[in-house]
């Protein structure tokens, strides 16, 4: 069965999943040193309570000498317990070493040989968090004088603060605690067992969840119920993604155990805590619909537990649990930003980042329930009519429309038609895997009045990045419908594996919608392998990565700009080109920028159907470093609350590029800015190493960025995708040859560097014991605009080519344009030497015009005969920078002009009196072409009349 290879798959991704979290360390090397940047990797607690006062303690990399913790949200303020200076040891008179005999006074002591592989200090903050802080989950980041660290997860519940106490390992050593109470713990070892007991009444409903992937957490918990006879009541892990919940309606008065342990036994260790909650609290499992158009309020259904004025509804199961439903009302957000939002504190992988939402929550007797993601949508939503299982019942839907559907059974198809009429275009799509529910689905679209199916798509192989930003899902791809002709169609969802995945949390959103196109974007930092933040050195460039959602077939540019930027720091707008996936965003820093950190943000521009459309970024953050890259292993990210950019000491040198001495053919050319080249062509670019260090001798390294795993698929290649030859101190200048291959899609690409050297530093404040480290930092970007090889192909079409000398003459022209050009064509004659006579004005074919006709004169100088090779030269041009000629040549041939015969004038003959003369006598009564003058007739010689008006005037 084709269901049997989709479990099949499923269970390889899987296991390649865990795979890959135990042994990310293993497979990847050592990590190269670098400036140090801070990394925080636990916090603990992993929380408090609302309106508490708790103490937090951080461990991380290059976290010394902390100054501060931020949060993003301002009733959470963290302030540094200062710990009181050591006491100074008393001297014992009898040691001291001027009464000692055996010590010389003024022989220095030596200081004892310095520690190794000490676990790093924990620092201390005193955390308060405000009575108004909503419960959430919020991103906490350490400052120090090397910059601001990565985010870690910190925690805002309403319940009881517990922290793990050892020994937990066994039933006789289970830890108390009370019903309402989260509990803060590590899985220490891969053998560790944590037991922890409480005492619950007959008929309570307690809620057991374990909070781990969606706290920055390793660990992959199991976590099972037990009575204090031994039995085994309930158990749990991966209920979503790596966090674990299951709950156990109390049987009887008494006390119940939690047994928590790492899943597969294989790991263990700090990075291995987890959030334990026994509560009373409501927990929200589904809802349905889980879309809200904007703007709107709308009445749901919620499935969970501890609902209040919830009902148990026997079909409603989970994981073999009964569950509650409760309708409830939600009001989407009203205001304009809502395209922008995505505001979920739970765990929002990549795969999820490209949807627009809001938090939902629950107010019980016990507390707030769990947050969930309600999706908004600009279409109105059509819930599904179960009973939809087969083509010939299908649910009749009117278009446009958002339609939010489930899986509710084993092997469940689910059907919807419409009337469409021709010409219209619909954008139709499934989302599922993207809103949580972990599974693969089909598509399929049919036209029920041909009984003919036009496309069947599956889960979506395409990822925007697959080792940034791996968002590959169990989605098939959008489809662009154009209507073929006025008619009836249907669309059937299916779950590949509802055999075994279906029920209330299985939801889907069916999409059939005008279309629209757009796009969405989320910064992800310059190193996707290590948990780093945007820090900035004074004298330098640095990057992030800008990964494009395309929505609705938006195919368009983007340009990309940053609000909030400190002084001395700019970003100078980036172009993302046409049909890209990935871009780059170039910070530079003046040498005088001041000490800072600040939040800010990244705005994309396009222009679509005419209208600019503006959206502003998301951001991502590494949640576990890769020590180096290693092929076939994307990043692990998720979305973090805000963007933070620090700035701190100066860079040891710096790349200036210097693209007003860019050349194609040989240095000197004076190339306009910004630099455009054809298809096929190479342009060469100089570039300066400036050093700002003295102690900077090692070889600078220049390289080419891309953010292709495959370097060699980018439009613009340098040298291959391989690193330049380093340029060694007594050398500062190079060159960098940029290739636009023959296939190069036209647009704007904007080339950025990376260049990378060795410096000797030391944290110590003596500057001793220095190492080389590795120092990384990028060029401003250099724009080029690629432009077609070609841009039009022409011909002269037959035409009758015989002119005599003094006529005109017609020849036609055609161009069949090519690369996408719609400008003008200038076309003029050009005769072979020593020909004369041949004039032509110039003609203009308008844009997007494909013919026009040239009007010849011929000189009546030409001489007769034929005249070959005449040429019409044809010239575009792109920006008025780029010059297109093209010659098509013709032949005329002039016809030699005979000139008329002459008349031949009559012969004079001897007059025959018998013959008929020509001259006659002078007969006064025959009309006579002399006729005397009479004064009544009609003469055309009059006698003068001084009456008359004669035209001769004296």
């Amino acid at each position: 069965m084709k269901y049997k290879s989709y479990l099949n798959k499923r269970l390889l991704l899987i296991l390649s999943g865990i795979v890959m979290l135990v042994n990310v360390e293993n497979i990847m090397g050592q990590p190269v040193p670098a400036l140090p940047i801070p990394q925080l990797e636990i916090v603990s607690p992993l929380g408090a309570k609302i309106g508490s006062t708790v103490e937090v303690t951080v461990t991380g990399v290059d976290l010394d000498d902390l100054q501060s913790l931020i949060f993003n949200h301002p009733g959470i303020r963290a302030e540094k317990i200062i710990p009181p200076p050591p006491k100074e040891p008393k001297i014992d008179p009898k040691k001291d070493p001027k009464k000692d005999p055996k010590k010389d006074p003024k022989k220095k002591t030596p200081p004892p040989p310095p520690k190794k592989n000490l676990p790093p200090v924990p620092v201390s903050f005193k955390v308060s968090i405000a009575a108004d802080v909503p419960t959430g989950v919020y991103d906490v980041r350490a400052v120090n004088s090397f910059g601001v660290s990565n985010p870690r997860r910190f925690s805002i519940g309403d319940q009881i603060e517990v922290i793990e106490k050892e020994p937990n390992n066994d039933l006789d050593q289970a830890q108390s605690v009370e019903l309402g109470s989260t509990i803060n713990g590590v899985i220490s070892s891969p053998a560790d067992v944590d037991y922890y007991q409480w005492k619950a009444k007959k008929n309570q409903r307690v809620v057991v969840s374990c909070l781990s992937s969606s706290i920055d957490s390793r660990a992959v918990p199991l976590i099972e119920i037990w009575n204090s006879q031994g039995k085994l009541l309930s158990s749990n892990r991966n209920y979503q993604q790596h966090d674990a919940l299951t709950d156990l309606t109390a049987p009887e008065d008494g006390t119940y155990y939690v047994r928590l342990t790492e899943f597969t036994h294989t790991a263990g260790g700090p990075p291995y805590f987890y959030r334990l909650s026994v509560t009373l609290a409501p927990w929200i499992d589904a809802v349905f619909p889980n879309i809200i158009q904007m703007g709107k309020s709308s009445q749901v259904t919620v499935y969970g537990r501890n609902l209040p004025g919830g009902i148990l509804v026997p079909n409603a199961v989970w994981d073999g649990k009964v569950l509650e439903k409760a309708v409830v009302t939600i009001q989407a957000p009203t205001d304009n930003s809502w395209s922008d939002r995505l505001d979920y504190p739970g765990l929002i992988e990549p795969k999820m980042s490209g949807v627009d939402g809001f938090t939902y929550r629950l107010k019980g007797p016990g507390g707030f329930s769990n947050p969930v993601l309600m999706t908004m949508v600009s279409d109105p939503v059509v819930l599904e009519n179960e009973g939809n299982n087969t083509e010939e019942k299908a649910q009749s839907v009117v278009a446009p429309c958002e339609i939010c559907g489930r899986v509710d059974q084993r092997l469940d198809s689910d059907w919807y038609d419409f009337t469409a009429k021709k010409g219209q275009v619909f954008w139709i799509e499934l989302f599922a895997d993207r809103l949580g529910a972990d599974s693969f689905f089909r598509l399929t679209l049919k036209n029920i009045t041909k009984k003919q199916r036009i496309m069947q798509m599956e889960d979506n192989n395409e990822t925007i990045n697959p080792d940034i930003f791996y968002t590959k899902n169990g989605d098939p791809a959008g489809y662009r419908f154009a209507v073929p002709e006025d008619g009836k169609y249907a669309v059937r969802v299916q779950c590949l594996e509802s055999t075994s995945y279906f029920g209330i949390r299985t939801n889907y959103r069916l999409k059939i919608s005008e279309e629209k196109p757009d796009f969405r974007l989320v910064v992800v930092e310059n190193n996707p392998y290590q948990t780093e933040s945007l820090v900035l050195h004074p004298g330098s460039e640095q990057f992030v990565n800008v990964a494009i959602w395309r929505n609705d077939g938006f195919n368009g540019p983007i340009q990309l700009t940053v609000d909030g930027l400190p002084a001395g720091v700019t970003c100078p707008p980036i172009q993302i080109a046409e049909g890209a996936r990935m871009g780059l965003l170039v910070f530079s820093t003046s040498l005088t920028a001041p000490t800072v950190q600040v939040p800010i943000q990244v705005k994309g521009t396009a222009v679509i159907n005419g209208k600019t459309v503006s959206h502003f970024a998301r951001s991502a953050a590494v949640v576990w470093k890769h020590t180096q890259q290693a092929n076939n292993i994307p990043s692990i990210t998720r979305l973090q609350n805000q963007l933070i950019l620090a700035v701190r000491d100066k860079s040891p040198f710096r790349v200036v590029m210097q693209p007003e001495k860019a050349f194609i053919t040989k240095p000197g050319e004076k190339l306009s800015l910004p630099l455009v080249i054809k298809q096929g062509e190479k342009i060469t670019i100089p570039f300066e190493v400036v050093r700002n260090n003295p102690d900077l001798k090692q070889p600078v390294i220049v390289q080419q960025i891309s953010g292709r795993r495959n370097i060699q698929s980018s439009p613009l290649i340098i040298n291959n995708g391989q690193p330049l030859p380093g340029l060694t101190p007594d050398k500062k200048e190079g060159l960098v040859v940029i290739n636009a291959k023959n296939n190069t899609p036209m647009g704007v690409y904007d080339v950025v560097l990376r260049a990378s050297t060795q410096l000797p530093f030391t944290k110590e404040v003596k500057g001793k014991n220095k190492k080389n480290i590795t120092v990384n930092i990028c060029t401003l970007p250099i724009p080029v605009k690629v432009v077609p090889l070609q841009i039009a192909k022409v011909t002269i079409p037959k035409f009758k080519p015989n002119v005599k000398p003094g006529e005109k003459i017609e020849i036609p022209v055609k161009i069949d344009r090519l690369g996408g050009y719609t400008g003008d064509f200038q076309i003029k004659l050009v005769l072979p030497p020593p020909l004369k006579g041949i004039q032509m004005s110039e003609l203009t074919i308008p844009m997007n015009a494909i013919e026009g006709k040239c009007l010849l004169s011929i000189d009546n100088s030409v001489s007769a005969g034929p005249l070959n090779n005449l040429v019409l030269e044809v010239v575009g041009k792109i920006d008025g920078k780029i010059i297109y000629r093209y010659e098509s040549k013709f032949n005329l041939v002039v016809d030699k002009v005979i000139p008329p015969k002459p008349k031949t004038p009559p012969s004079v003959k001897t007059p025959d009196p018998k013959s008929k003369d020509p001259v006659k006598k002078t007969d006064p009564k025959s009309k006579d072409p002399v006729k005397k003058t009479d004064p009544k007739s009609k003469d055309p010689v009059k006698k003068t009349d001084p009456k008359a008006k004669d035209p001769v005037k004296k």
